[in-house]
C-alpha cells in the first residue's frame, strides 16, 4: 500500500448562518485531499474557532498552493 502524499491547500470556508459572528475566508492546511473539509475543520477548530464543529462550516472551494510533501 503506497503512502498518500499530503499537499498544501488553501481551502476556501464560510460559517454557516447561526448566532454567532459569520466567517467567510481561507484557511491553508495540508491534507491527501481525501479528507479536505475534515482537515480544514480541524485546522480552524485549532487555531481560532475552537467551540465549531463540522456542521458549523461549509467549505466553496479549494486548490493546490505548493508540491507534495
Amino acid at each position: 500500500m503506497s503512502e498518500q502524499k499530503r499537499r498544501l491547500y488553501r481551502v476556501h470556508m464560510k460559517s454557516v448562518a447561526g448566532p454567532m459572528a459569520q466567517y467567510n475566508g481561507h484557511i491553508d492546511v495540508y491534507s491527501d485531499g481525501e479528507n479536505l473539509f475534515a482537515d480544514a475543520v480541524r485546522e480552524l477548530r485549532r487555531t481560532s474557532f475552537p467551540d465549531r464543529g463540522g456542521a458549523c462550516w461549509e467549505m466553496t472551494g479549494s486548490e493546490v498552493v505548493d508540491r507534495e510533501r
